[in-house]
């Protein structure tokens, strides 16, 4: 179970962001090392051949799998992500589509996390696996970007 005073903070700052927001993302669900987010498909989220952009389903593993990373750092600690391998299996045009995310493993500097999408039947359409570096108080990269990664 996710700690509530964590839990608190995140859907704070998920609410706070200016992507999040833009891209229409609803956070659904936060736990101890998992996440789901939601996306209702508009127009503007499609490519010119009437299906979800693959930087749209890019950017919602992301969120979801760093989402889900994030739940297992503590209060201190953020993170960036340094890779992200998507498999995109199926198209979708219309509808809601869902990413699910999972904390594999997190270290004192690197993570790893993946996350699924699936459309409103429950299909997989893309997969993906991130690594993470993890940003501790102090570090030069936290020092360059301000307060948070």
């Amino acid at each position: 179970m996710l700690d509530p005073a964590t839990e608190s903070a995140m859907r704070a700052r998920f609410e706070d962001a200016d992507f999040a927001r833009w891209m229409g993302l609803e956070l659904v669900s936060l736990g101890d090392g998992t996440s789901e987010i939601r996306l209702k498909l508009e127009p503007h989220h499609l490519n010119p051949g009437r299906i979800v952009h693959g930087g749209v389903v890019a950017g919602m593993l992301d969120v979801a799998a760093g989402l889900a990373h994030r739940t297992k750092l503590g209060p201190d600690a953020t993170h960036v992500t340094v890779q992200l391998h998507i498999n995109y299996l199926k198209a979708a045009g219309s509808g809601v589509v869902s990413a699910r995310g999972t904390s594999l493993q997190t270290g004192q500097r690197v993570g790893h996390a993946e996350a699924t999408l699936y459309d409103d039947a429950e299909r997989i359409l893309a997969r993906a696996s991130a690594t993470f570096l993890i940003v501790r108080p102090g570090s030069v990269l936290r020092e360059r970007t301000g307060d948070d990664a």
